[in-house]
């Protein structure tokens, strides 16, 4: 389940890169399931988990006897129909967009080496994926 938070070519070059989440509040998990095949038809992550943005916030990863905190944070993204003019989607859901930002290459503390890093970002991911397995659901699709 790990691979469901590896970020994919286009949430890198997002601004800022970020792992593509839905509020629950805003966004059903069918509708958040829609967008997922709909932006990313050929993509592996067809699990629609459920994360506490309280949870995802307090993770720490120790490297060499540090331990390295708050290196996620979640936060509202946008989602355009048009990003050239600025116009947002309006696809029902859309307003439920955003994003776990800390999980890119550039977000890794300074001074870890490259091997370090790497293993701290599948420490992270990790632990999302043991915090998903606490709380899940099945969801009927039709």
């Amino acid at each position: 389940m790990t691979d469901e938070f590896l970020l994919s070519t286009g949430d890198k070059n997002s601004t800022p890169p970020h792992l593509s989440v839905w509020v629950e509040s805003c966004t059903t998990p069918a509708q958040a399931y829609r967008f997922l095949q709909e932006n990313s038809p050929n993509s592996e992550r067809k699990l629609v988990l459920r994360l506490r943005v309280d949870e995802i916030r307090m993770l720490a990863v120790m490297v060499n006897n540090v331990e390295y905190k708050t290196l996620l944070d979640v936060l509202w993204v946008h989602l355009f129909e048009d990003s050239i003019r600025n116009i947002k989607d309006q696809r029902p859901g859309a307003e439920g967009h955003a994003g776990i930002t800390g999980l890119d290459e550039k977000s890794a503390p300074k001074g870890l080496t490259n091997g370090e890093a790497k293993n701290l970002r599948k420490s992270l991911r990790s632990q999302l994926a043991e915090l998903a397995s606490k709380d899940h659901h099945l969801l009927s699709l039709p």
